[in-house]
């Protein structure tokens, strides 16, 4: 009887010997793991694409329209515009004017402090629902939508699309690089991708020349040295694509996934620290903050985060960041970011 008993013992201190060296194993090198809850989460509103600074003020766009949120305290202070039709908000810019834009299901709209001013394809655009929002260098303000881009230039509005040079008429996003170069990026198409000019000639990236391991692009970003990142991916499809240039041509492409330390396959958004920290949103499993050693934690709804999809970034003046994601917008203020 004995025997059975120190048997039954000995089987229950390896068991629990075992479960804490488990424990500490994972919290020591699986991304996310036992890490405390980070942020604060703002609600309403719920369902937040962009975001965008102006003073004191952080403009919040989604499906319920435009909030009002006070930089200061994160409290939200009101709705921008009731009535004037900003549902499905996608994109949100303040230009060197100090002038708000707002892209929507709608039109583009702007807002001066004082008055709304709407374009639609009565005024030049190539569609009514536009997608994304850009201004380059040379202060022109361009907009991607489902029937091409367009940038405004002496009160008109210029078109780009499959016949200058585009892939698919269908943009998603617009970024303009540290070199002058123009990068534009689709979604919903099947032979989509990213469209880059340099200035005097066309560049392609798809998945039929085997640089994108998904046509669907929900963003381009341009990191602290000088690297271009494409966030790709459809449903449980994509990766992140990091791009080398070389006198504005592109050299060198490199797709990193799951395997590598991304939350998810399908990757949503991109964000850099000034330091140097990159975080990576996946759709549906949050995010990959990514340091400049190499290290990589996860952070999801179970250690902050308002919603496991963040559409869109915003690092304001004081170094606090800004997540707006599919359940709210999740705010990290500057203090907490230095522990992390």
């Amino acid at each position: 009887m004995r025997r059975i008993r120190w048997s039954k013992v000995f089987r229950l201190i390896l068991i629990l010997i075992l479960a804490i060296l488990i424990l500490y194993i994972g919290r020591s090198w699986l991304p996310g793991i036992g890490k405390q809850k980070v942020g604060r989460i703002i609600r309403p509103p719920h369902e937040v694409s962009t975001l965008a600074a102006q003073g004191s003020i952080i403009y919040a766009g989604g499906q319920e329209g435009v909030f009002i949120i006070d930089r200061r305290t994160g409290s939200v202070k009101s709705r921008l515009g009731e009535g004037e039709g900003f549902e499905y908000v996608k994109s949100l810019l303040v230009d060197q004017n100090d002038v708000l834009w707002i892209a929507h299901k709608r039109g583009l709209t702007s807002y001066d402090g004082q008055q709304f001013t709407n374009f639609t394809t009565k005024d030049g655009l190539p569609d009514n629902r536009v997608n994304c929002i850009c201004q380059d260098n040379q202060g022109r303000l361009w907009i991607g939508t489902w029937g091409g881009a367009a940038y405004l230039e002496n009160k008109r509005w210029k078109v780009i699309d499959r016949r200058e040079g585009l892939l698919v008429d269908m943009v998603n996003v617009i970024m303009e690089d540290s070199r002058g170069g123009m990068w534009f990026g689709s979604y919903a198409v099947r032979r989509g991708g990213v469209s880059y000019y340099n200035g005097s000639e066309w560049s392609y990236l798809t998945t039929q020349n085997r640089k994108l391991p998904d046509p669907n692009i929900s963003d381009i970003f341009e990191d602290n040295n000088g690297q271009i990142l494409i966030a790709s991916g459809f449903v449980d499809q994509g990766g992140l694509i990091k791009i080398k240039l070389k006198e504005k041509q592109i050299k060198q492409h490199t797709i990193i996934s799951r395997k590598d330390g991304l939350a998810g396959e399908k990757v949503r958004s991109i964000f850099q620290e000034p330091a140097g920290t990159l975080w990576i949103a996946s759709e549906y499993d949050g995010v990959a903050r990514i340091s400049q050693k190499g290290t990589i934690d996860i952070y999801t709804t179970q250690n902050g985060l308002s919603g496991n999809e963040v559409k869109d970034w915003l690092g304001d003046d004081t170094g606090n960041v800004w997540m707006a994601t599919d359940n709210g917008i999740t705010l990290i203020r500057s203090d907490e970011l230095e522990r992390l």
